[in-house]
């Protein structure tokens, strides 16, 4: 296995330098009411700096694209940055309900941490169920798959990844699942991460290795107990959720995840196209399907995408993770005219991807050759450009 993506160590200048200059950018854009740094940096050279922009609603803005940036301080964020609302802001909690070090640049918002509209421990018991799954357990599911067919560990993500274990197993214990919210491996995970610039070269493989076992051993318990607390949901038979390169089939009967990765090749480009099909315990299902049963942008975009002839479904649900999808709802209409960024609470599973007019012509015509090509890749004759494909089982 090849490490790729290897982190190095940078000064907390740099994370400084940074957060001078997104302040400064920003605050010359016309539509901005603020920039929100969120999160924590633990390891510098490994872990990345969080912006959400927030916006008028209905404003025009064109998100400044990392490449505006140096490449220190591309290196210091690794992401774009998340867009939403200013009518979302105080509701911030319910898209992301685990947020911390909540620091407005600009100072043009009177919020801090502390004034954020908090959730009553009932309404984070609700969240324990559905957000650590989709959010951060799903990922990983592709993760490995992707890993093991092409042999190549992007190290920094990785990194990054691990450290959100141990929270998934405190939302076990949140929602009554489990007697201590630990996860036996989260040292592991933590002395990776504060020794990595210090280890030897010839120690990281072996290092890395040993994590990764660790980490697919964590999530498999995951797995194991939060399906025990999502049973109590009445099923028959699966449901299939089609998003083109992912797809998800939950199935009756079924007590191990199948992971199933292809990746393709393009026949005019360089460009590699992946296509994932998950085979999953059909109680998982639940945090997806209650968006079934409501309305608005993302609940359509998750009914254009399942087919099932059940008429009984697992479902989860809670009027805190309806308020979420509302409040999802409402940022889709308020940022519609930004270009550029990403949707803060648009997770996996129910992504929807942004559209924007304008780009240059050639933009235009790649993005849709791309969507093209991902839609062939999961037809039958998608198999005559396939590169690489590996099947994984958890």
């Amino acid at each position: 296995m090849k490490l790729v993506d290897l982190p190095r160590p940078i000064p907390l200048s740099l994370y400084e330098e940074t957060r001078e200059v997104v302040r400064k950018t920003y605050a010359k854009i016309p539509g901005v009411v603020d920039v929100i740094e969120y999160g924590t940096i633990p390891h510098p050279g490994i872990s990345d700096m969080d912006f959400i922009v927030v916006i008028e609603p209905g404003a025009h803005v064109d998100i400044p694209s990392l490449r505006t940036y140096t490449e220190d301080q591309q290196y210091a964020m690794s992401h774009t940055h998340f867009v939403i609302s200013s009518t979302a802001l105080p509701h911030i909690r319910l898209l992301d309900p685990f947020i911390v070090n909540f620091t407005p640049l600009l100072g043009r918002t009177n919020y801090t941490i502390d004034t954020i509209e908090p959730l009553s421990d009932e309404e984070l018991r609700a969240f324990a169920l559905e957000y650590p799954f989709v959010s951060w357990i799903l990922p990983w599911l592709k993760f490995f798959a992707e890993v093991e067919c092409l042999q190549k560990l992007p190290c920094r993500y990785f990194l990054e990844g691990i450290k959100l274990l141990p929270y998934c197993f405190r939302e076990l214990h949140r929602a009554g699942l489990i007697d201590q919210p630990v996860d036996k491996n989260a040292d592991c995970f933590r002395s990776l991460a504060s020794e990595w610039f210090n280890l030897p070269e010839n120690d990281l493989l072996d290092r890395v290795h040993e994590a990764l076992e660790k980490n697919r051993e964590s999530i498999k318990l995951y797995l194991k107990i939060l399906s025990k607390g999502l049973k109590a949901a009445h099923h028959s038979h699966s449901i299939i959720y089609n998003f083109d390169s992912d797809v998800y089939i939950f199935e009756k009967d079924r007590t191990e995840v199948d992971i199933d990765f292809t990746q393709t090749h393009s026949p005019f480009t360089s460009q590699t196209y992946t296509r994932v099909i998950h085979k999953i315990p059909i109680e998982f299902s639940a945090p997806l399907n209650r968006l079934l049963f409501e309305a608005g942008h993302v609940p359509d975009f998750v009914r254009s995408k399942i087919t099932t002839n059940l008429t009984d479904l697992p479902v989860i649900t809670h009027h805190i993770l309806e308020k979420r999808t509302q409040l999802i709802n409402q940022t889709i209409d308020d940022v519609k005219n930004v270009r550029g960024g990403k949707l803060l609470g648009q997770t996996y599973g129910y992504r929807i991807h942004a559209r924007p007019d304008g780009g240059s012509i050639r933009a235009k015509i790649g993005g849709m050759y791309d969507r093209l090509m991902e839609r062939y890749a999961g037809t039958p004759f998608g198999g005559i450009l396939k590169h690489k494909h590996l099947h994984v089982t958890l």
